[in-house]
């Protein structure tokens, strides 16, 4: 036999980087319907189903983290342990100067404070420096003015867990989205930054640019202006990205300054481009078509956009989301203007091509985030026409890990409300009620806008199987204190589900249970919220209205519920002069009828006086029931003694 040789084969290392394995599972991570948010699984019972949880959930983690990092703080010796790959710096404790640390002032202090965010400790040091003729170069001067610009003068703000700055963010989307909104001037004029720029023994490119990029970030036109005009005058060229955020500021402009005469100095600013040969960029592009977006009605701002793309074209430069958002913007400044023409199809489908292609959509611009909120809203400006570009648009967004793009809890939440907005306008009931299931409450949490929305849609197609599931989100939506009454909600409920006629005993049932749920959750006589203190009782008022009543009555007669229907209607009786009109003719007769029926004659003499206060057409068909009916000699006197 002979002997045979095995040889073992060692496969080459694969270098990986340190971030490779976090890749792979974030590939991993992909919308699921059927259960929460990986950043709300916790408890069964504590998993958030309204915004309201969700918020107060999400921002409980936050106030953990912060309370982590005070720790970490706190006890920095138990935390400086870093076998960490890659080393993350802001995931350790601050280094905190001491006395001794700043006792002797020297340009390697000035980079170590400048390391760990202390630009105003870094300031301080160089002025020490200057009083005791201690050399600090010229490029340690301009790091720290590019870093006091950029932060206003200011050390690095404390750090903002992601999950508060999904909300914060969401926030400031929330205001920049209102119509009256102005971006205010936050630069600290005369402070550390501009005393650091005059500092300087020569003020060079890079400082001008520095400082103005700085003004421009913190809204202060008039110094960026005067800084940027003055740069020119000293024959110094800004860099690109100096110019861009000067375009991008000129809708600070003082209110006095007319449309056209901003748009003279967005096209000084391109030709100053052009003079210097330049090349422009994206950022460039996207910063004109965002300040001709603020001019609104402008009569020029179309022409000025398509001659502004067409050269963009020219230069094979790619177009963002952000590209696409501003020139919807500008295309549907309103739900009056714009809606018959094809830019929104077009810039859906240039998206679409840009979702199938090879690197899919690329985050370029950080106003990216805002394309898909805009384009579902200026979609609701059309008709039913448009729910295949609804349909469109919302299948690139769940295209791989493209809801991404809703970065703040605004964007993402307006997004999915206008989504279901719209299919519930234009599409039909089956795939409206499958969406509206898919989508909440794990993914959208709702909001009473939309509830409100889906009841009337409920209502008008008659989808009585789905009232008992749109009573359950209401329920999941609103929170627990009483006083949280929605009568337009509970007025169309109660609409709905006294136009079912069928027998179905299952639904008559759950029917009654939602009306006993209502009587009991707002009863429509003045309450008292319950409270520790005497002095702390609040009269409670909800608004219901005569209809409402007779839905509801009517209901619970259905249902044989006639306890329930006669103890409501005598408070009723006891608060009639509260509610606006009267019970329907037809809510009267039933009730009458119903405990005649039921031989309750005590109870159907009571409603019958009510028949005769409003005069009902068939009243004398209901005293010869009632006199059928085993009376006493009293209420048999009164109804011979009546006049009709």
């Amino acid at each position: 036999m002979s002997n045979l040789v095995k040889t073992v084969s060692i496969p080459f290392k694969i270098k990986r980087s340190p971030t490779d394995l976090l890749k792979a599972l974030s590939n991993t991570v992909k919308l699921d319907s059927n259960r929460p948010n990986y950043a709300l699984i916790d408890d069964t019972i504590l998993t958030p189903l309204n915004p309201n949880e969700t918020r107060r959930f999400i921002l409980a983690k936050a106030s953990g983290i912060k309370a982590a990092r005070f720790m970490i703080q706190k006890y920095p010796q138990a935390f400086m342990k870093d076998d960490c790959e890659p080393h993350v710096q802001s995931f350790f404790p601050e280094k905190e100067f001491t006395e001794q640390d700043l006792k002797y002032p020297s340009e390697d202090l000035i980079y170590s404070l400048m390391n760990w965010g202390k630009f105003f400790q870094a300031y301080d040091t160089y002025l020490k420096c200057k009083d005791q003729n201690i050399e600090v170069s010229e490029e340690c001067k301009h790091i720290l003015l590019d870093l006091l610009s950029i932060n206003n003068s200011g050390d690095i703000k404390e750090r903002v867990p992601i999950e508060e700055g999904w909300f914060v963010k969401g926030q400031t989307r929330d205001m920049e989205s209102r119509p009256k909104f102005v971006p205010q001037n936050t630069w600290k004029k005369g402070a550390e930054a501009e005393q650091m720029f005059n500092e300087l023994r020569s003020k060079t490119t890079q400082a001008y640019c520095s400082l103005i990029k700085g003004m421009a970030m913190y809204k202060d036109y008039q110094s960026a202006c005067n800084m940027y005009d003055e740069m020119k005058h000293y024959n110094l060229v800004p860099d690109l990205n100096t110019i861009n955020a000067m375009i991008k500021l000129i809708r600070m402009a003082p209110n006095e300054i007319s449309s056209e005469k901003k748009i003279d100095l967005m096209m000084e600013k391109l030709n100053d481009i052009k003079n210097y040969e330049m090349m422009p960029n994206l950022k460039t592009f996207n910063s004109c078509f965002e300040l001709i977006k603020s001019f609104n009605l402008f009569q020029n701002s179309v022409p000025l956009t398509l001659n502004l793309y067409k050269e963009m074209q020219n230069l094979k430069i790619e177009p963002s989301l952000a590209t696409f958002s501003h020139i919807i913007s500008i295309f549907y400044p309103n739900k009056d203007t714009g809606a018959k023409t094809e830019i929104l199809r077009q810039a859906i489908e240039r998206v679409e091509a840009m979702a199938n292609g090879q690197n899919g959509i690329e985050w370029k611009d950080v106003d990216d985030g805002t394309f898909f909120k805009n384009a579902m809203e200026k979609l609701s400006f059309g008709n039913a026409k448009n729910l295949r570009l609804v349909s469109k648009l919302h299948s690139i967004l769940l295209k791989d890990n493209n809801i991404r793009f809703l970065n703040d809890s605004y964007l993402f939440n307006r997004y999915f409300e206008l989504y279901l907005n719209n299919l519930i306008k234009f599409d039909n009931p089956e795939n409206v009620i499958n969406e509206w299931r898919t989508f909440t409450p794990y993914i959208f949490n709702r909001s009473i806008f939309i509830v409100e929305k889906m009841i009337e849609f409920v209502y008008q197609n008659r989808c009585f199987d789905f009232v008992p599931e749109i009573w359950s989100n209401f329920i999941e939506l609103r929170a627990k204190r009483s006083s949280d009454f929605c009568s337009n909600f509970i007025a169309t409920i109660l609409k709905t589900m006294v136009e079912y006629n069928e027998s179905n005993l299952e639904f008559i049932s759950q029917y009654g249970t939602i009306c006993e749920i209502i009587i009991k959750k707002y009863p429509y006589h003045i309450e008292k919220v319950e409270s520790d203190e005497e002095s702390n009782f609040v009269p409670v008022t909800y608004y219901w209205n005569s209809q409402m009543l007779s839905n509801l009555f009517t209901i619970l007669l259905k249902c044989d519920k006639l306890d329930i229907a006669y103890a409501e209607f005598e408070n009723f009786m006891k608060n009639q002069n509260k509610i606006a009109g009267e019970l329907s003719e037809k809510c009267v007769t039933s009730l009458c009828e119903s405990f005649i029926k039921a031989n309750q004659s005590d109870r159907a003499f009571e409603v019958l006086n009510l028949a005769v206060s409003i005069r009902l057409p068939n009243i004398k068909e209901l005293i010869l029931k009632i006199k059928a009916m085993n009376l006493d000699s009293d209420k048999r006197t009164i109804l011979d003694q009546l006049k009709i």
